[in-house]
């Protein structure tokens, strides 16, 4: 069943795996998002930027990439102003996407939330319905990242 968001007609999706793009545009497609473009690396989204008529509805980036990375990509960002929402991805390390998402709220991003990957599609889902820049967003991304930090202590014989 496809869901329906008005309210998001373009993405620009910024990972170097071509599998996570993949994934990201076919949930995107599902949930009503005409336009999804997909760059992989902060200098190549830098480039789609610059070539588009105006900003993306949405900018969804990882952090662990080549070239540049996603938190060299949210400081040019945010040193060029862009007012666009931002979703945060990462496969890597969740204490650093905690960083980086304090990161790029202190660099003026207006930052949906951060999430460890694969990003389910439940959650997308919600955030992008919610787009409109209500509080309960981030908190989401912060109770995701604090989940998989508990998920990995329990893995690892911590328990709480």
């Amino acid at each position: 069943m496809k869901t329906i968001l008005p309210v998001i007609g373009s993405v620009l999706v910024v990972d170097d795996d071509e599998f996570s793009c993949d994934l990201l545009r076919e949930m995107l497609r599902d949930l009503g998002v005409a336009e999804v473009r997909c760059a992989g690396n902060g200098h190549a989204a830098l480039r789609t930027l610059a070539g588009l008529p105006g900003a993306p509805d949405l900018l969804i980036c990882d952090l662990f990439m080549p070239d540049m990375d996603g938190i060299e990509f949210m400081a040019v960002l945010g040193r060029q102003k862009y007012r666009g929402a931002v979703l945060l991805i990462s496969g890597g390390n969740v204490e650093l996407l905690a960083v980086a998402q304090r990161l790029a709220l202190a660099g003026g991003i207006q930052l949906l939330g951060s999430f460890c990957k694969p990003l389910h599609p439940d959650i997308l889902r919600s955030l992008l319905g919610n787009k409109s820049g209500q509080t309960g967003v981030s908190r989401v991304g912060e109770a995701v990242i604090r989940m998989d930090r508990v998920t990995r202590q329990n893995a690892n014989g911590f328990h709480p």
